[in-house]
């Protein structure tokens, strides 16, 4: 058969480095590493078993994932991360003078040796754990099969970090030999949104319910000016009159709790880079260019922004539609991800989530 065909993925994973354990140093050894130092794994089931990696985290977003291949019924585990001086506990949670920060198989998320939050999914084989971690901004978030479940705001999540699991009982769990970058899921401010549009309890879902006559706009919690920036989100729901627009804008015109949003501006005057799902590009303020892909109930809309090389480009539903460059971009230090609604537009609920490209 002759002829040959090859076809370039539009959304690719970067993969990233994985944080192999390191084997026991203590005689006779409390578990045993294998497959290349990517699975750990501990037999015994009276005394506490600590596993860290060979890698420490310095600096910037990191991100690792472990599946649960087999834990006995009374177990105790956490995925976490710690301070290197962890290899030394011998406590299911961690002491607090470790800097641990972890994801317990019972739903529980700890912090510093005490348990902040819980009613989180219960980790059983073969499920699959995950952990974002911004050492700079000082957040982690835990993701279960893939979906984030917890956020933790932490001035000790910094420097010199180390994955690491801690378990009571038997257990094997292996690390993801292919990792993919997630992104931080952004989050609506209820306090930053106009008229008529209704935040959900979560914060990820804009919805308008009524004939606004008039755009309606939302700004998010999250604001970025450097680096890289990935915002998605999912239509679930699109009037039949009107359209929306989803980008990024400029958050000092969100106004706050004491001072109201400017809604006497134009809607594409909020933005520094928008797409509207009837195809039009707004760039700088102002619509840049007409005629693009449209977009309704159903797709997943991207946007990835460039602050470094001031570029962007435009996803629908996993595939690039729209690339440019946005000049200007990183002059704008309070850019957050923004949405809007426009006049009829009624019944439309958004949802951001995180990437996973």
């Amino acid at each position: 058969m002759a002829g040959n065909q090859v076809k370039i993925n539009p959304c690719p994973r970067i993969p990233l480095g994985v944080p192999r354990w390191l084997s026991d140093t203590m005689q006779p050894p409390r578990f045993m590493t294998l497959q290349d130092n990517m699975v750990a794994k501990a037999t015994r089931g009276s005394q506490c078993v600590t596993v860290v990696s060979a890698v420490e985290y310095e600096m910037g977003k990191e991100y690792f994932e472990v599946s649960l291949t087999a834990i006995h019924p009374e177990a105790e585990l956490c995925v976490g991360i710690a301070a290197a001086s962890v290899v030394d506990n011998f406590r299911a949670i961690p002491a607090a003078e470790h800097r641990h920060f972890g994801y317990c198989n019972n739903g529980e998320v700890v912090e510093m040796g005490v348990v902040t939050q819980q009613g989180f999914p219960r980790v059983r084989v073969p499920d699959r754990i995950g952990i974002l971690v911004d050492l700079d901004r000082h957040v982690l978030l835990f993701f279960h099969n893939g979906h984030p479940v917890a956020l933790v705001n932490n001035n000790h999540v910094r420097a010199r970090l180390t994955p690491c699991i801690t378990c009571v009982g038997q257990f094997e769990v292996m690390l993801d030999p292919t990792p993919a970058m997630p992104a931080f899921p952004p989050e609506w401010d209820a306090e930053r949104a106009q008229d008529n549009i209704v935040v959900s309890p979560d914060k990820l879902t804009a919805q308008v319910d009524v004939d606004t006559e008039s755009a309606r706009t939302v700004w998010s919690t999250s604001v970025y000016s450097r680096g890289a920036l990935y915002l998605e989100m999912q239509v679930e729901l699109h009037g039949r009159s009107g359209w929306m627009v989803y980008g990024v804008g400029n958050r000092n015109l969100a106004g706050s709790a004491k001072f109201p949003t400017r809604a006497q501006l134009p809607y594409e005057e909020y933005y520094v880079i928008g797409y509207t799902s009837r195809g039009d590009m707004i760039n700088a303020g102002a619509v840049e260019r007409r005629g693009e892909e449209q977009w309704c109930n159903g797709d997943k809309m991207g946007l990835y922004i460039d602050f470094a090389t001031e570029t962007y480009a435009a996803y629908k539903n996993g595939h690039p539609v729209v690339v440019g460059n946005c000049p200007g971009t990183a002059r704008h230090p309070d850019t957050c991800p923004t949405h809007t609604h426009t006049r009829t537009h009624t019944h439309t609920h958004t949802r951001e989530t995180p990437n996973t490209c």
